[in-house]
């Protein structure tokens, strides 16, 4: 597929019915929202490979997808799709921008980026739901939740790998204000340029049986949290391992008394 759109739906345009897609190769799309695929209505996808689409106009959203309805997706890969946007316009989510239900299982998310804006994998808006099972997200790069950015809303993460991601501000891979249960999540070598470097959470988040290791704030000046940067909102974590994170920041007018 190799279509070019102003507006919805460069690619593929699915706004009703019950529809199922099987092993397509969706690439080289444009659109402002939803550059390979807008989709509003019922859909199962399998075995799809998004590479190469863009987004791109005033607030662009959604490289490869936009989901406004029930999106259920199975094996398939996302890589190098791109938000093109502009200083005055930020975008959202050069894979994936979520506005409903996102339902995926064994998905590769690889190179997707965004300089201007949030999400380079995957920015789920207010109430959406993102349910995630069995993916990697690597060398994604965005301003802020470079591989996920989560405003609102519900997220259940199990069994997913966040490696190598880069934010240019805060949350190396993941931000999240919504309520999110982390299970079986590894997050490894991802940087930020301020706080977070791995996580910002403001919402609810509970995490089980995660590593956070090698993780690395960037920024010299007075920017925290390695691995995890606590802003409010609540957190619960159990069974979880913290190793060789750091922090760029050095106090030199720091002192010590015993």
């Amino acid at each position: 597929t190799s279509f070019t759109s102003n507006y919805y739906g460069g690619g593929i345009y699915n706004v009703g019915g019950v529809a199922q897609f099987h092993n397509l190769w969706i690439k080289n799309n444009a659109a402002s929202y939803g550059g390979g695929l807008y989709q509003s209505g019922k859909a199962q996808f399998s075995s799809i490979i998004f590479s190469n689409n863009t987004a791109k106009g005033k607030s662009p959203r959604g490289a490869a997808v936009y989901n406004a309805g029930g999106f259920t997706l199975e094996n398939a890969t996302f890589e190098a799709n791109e938000i093109i946007e502009t200083t005055s316009y930020p975008g959202y989510g050069a894979a994936i921008f979520n506005a409903a239900e996102l339902n995926l299982k064994h998905i590769i998310f690889k190179s997707n980026k965004i300089l201007n804006g949030q999400g380079a994998g995957i920015y789920s808006a207010s109430s959406a739901v993102v349910k995630l099972q069995n993916a990697t997200f690597s060398d994604q790069q965005a301003t802020s939740g470079a591989a996920l950015f989560l405003a609102n809303g519900t997220a259940e993460i199990a069994d997913v790998e966040f490696k190598n991601n880069k934010a240019i501000t805060t949350a190396g891979a993941i931000s999240t204000a919504a309520t999110t249960n982390l299970n079986r999540v590894s997050f490894i070598e991802n940087t930020s340029q301020q706080h977070g470097a791995a996580v910002w959470n403001s919402g609810a988040i509970r995490i089980d049986n995660t590593i956070f290791s090698r993780n690395t704030v960037t920024g010299t000046g007075a920017y925290y949290g390695g691995a995890m940067f606590v802003s409010g909102g609540t957190s619960f974590i159990t069974n979880t391992s913290f190793s060789k994170n750091t922090i760029g920041y050095v106090n030199t007018s720091a002192t010590l008394s015993y």
